[in-house]
């Protein structure tokens, strides 16, 4: 527990309280570190990190410290039920096979969060595992976000490991006790669409004023449902939210995104072409991936972006036996079907959100972007 302790406070610096949870033996069962609210350092918020859960695991792949911020001060009664809530969520970690980071707990109402009755478990932060005594890899740092019931069912749509990146692109106020239910994905959604617009509009990319317009429009029509109506078989929920979002001609990297009407258009010739066994001498040139079906073509794969070339972004709802539903694949005219190697339409567009932001591409005088290296 000592270590834990110097750990917490290289890591962290000396915990302003320190409140010891005794079990019903009357035994110390863990410790609770709390930092307070700073205003000089320009910290908001209450963190409170258990100090022990690792010591009382019996699984050393559950060796985890779990970490929760609140904003604005925290009473030691508020501490000692956030302890409470640990335990419980400790309990339920203990009974599993794995920690799964995005994972989501029912009925259960972490204080001062009590109009929320669910968490999730993700990592500290996002896309890192961090480990509060780094050098024997023991507490792992897990962050527990307070959810409504009605965000917890919008969530649970998407594949765990998204649903953190999810939370933190919307920007909720997931600290805030008092705050009101918000529709993530969505959020999350437009923000990068708002902050490839801003980009787009700053650098002069062509089709910026019509992403601007497509953005400050409220459209009245689910556009992803009635698209998934049409295509007869479900879309990934990531792809389906930013469609309801953007859904006409837009410049993305290389490509120029599709609407509805290209889309179906797109799926129907090839399918029809598929069906008359055009691609059968095409199947030669595939290179086999265990993550895509051994075909030229799939009815499941949808095209939703187009480049010059003929080469086709597509969502992919039938993978093969490694692949993940909802992976984008790259169908090249000559090569024909590709892994990218993101597992979803989400990972695609935050890749390309980073990668703008971070200057890696130039535009030319025409309008037109193009890779910096």
């Amino acid at each position: 527990m000592k270590k834990l302790h110097k750990a917490y406070e290289e890591l962290f610096d000396k915990p302003d309280t320190l409140i010891q949870l005794k079990s019903d033996d009357n035994k110390i069962a863990f410790d609770l570190a709390v930092a307070y609210p700073d205003p000089e350092e320009d910290l908001p918020d209450s963190a409170v990190t258990s100090l022990g859960l690792s010591a009382i695991s019996h699984k050393k792949e559950h060796s985890i410290e779990l970490f929760t911020e609140i904003h604005d001060k925290v009473s030691d009664e508020t501490v000692n039920g956030i302890g409470a809530v640990y335990h419980t969520i400790f309990d339920r970690l203990e009974k599993e096979k794995e920690i799964v980071p995005g994972k989501i707990y029912r009925s259960v109402s972490l204080p001062p969060f009590d109009n929320m009755n669910a968490v999730m478990i993700t990592e500290k932060v996002l896309g890192e595992t961090q480990w509060l005594d780094e050098e024997d890899e023991k507490g792992r740092l897990m962050r527990l976000i307070p959810l409504f019931e009605k965000e917890a069912d919008e969530l649970e749509q998407y594949l765990p490991e998204l649903r953190h990146k999810l939370v933190v692109r919307s920007n909720i106020s997931y600290r805030d006790p008092a705050r009101e239910p918000s529709e993530i994905a969505h959020t999350a959604f437009l923000n990068y669409w708002n902050r490839i617009s801003a980009w787009y509009k700053e650098n002069k990319v062509i089709g910026a004023k019509l992403l601007e317009k497509v953005l400050s429009s409220k459209s009245e029509n689910n556009t992803g449902d009635e698209l998934e109506k049409k295509l007869k078989f479900k879309l990934s929920p990531d792809f389906k939210a930013s469609f309801d979002i953007q859904y006409e001609k837009i410049v993305i990297d290389d490509y120029i995104m599709l609407d509805e009407e290209q889309i179906i258009d797109h799926m129907k010739g090839l399918n029809n072409l598929n069906n008359k066994g055009e691609f059968k001498k095409a199947l030669k040139k595939i290179n086999k991936d265990d993550r895509l079906q051994t075909q030229w073509w799939h009815e499941k794969w949808v095209p939703i972006a187009f480049s010059s070339q003929g080469d086709r972004v597509c969502i992919d709802m039938a993978p093969g036996p490694r692949g993940v539903v909802g992976q984008v694949i790259i169908h090249y005219v000559e090569e024909g079907p590709m892994a990218s190697g993101y597992d979803s339409f989400l990972d695609y567009l935050d890749d390309y959100d980073t990668r703008l932001i971070g200057n890696e591409y130039e535009v030319n005088e025409s309008g037109n972007l193009n890779l910096t290296y």
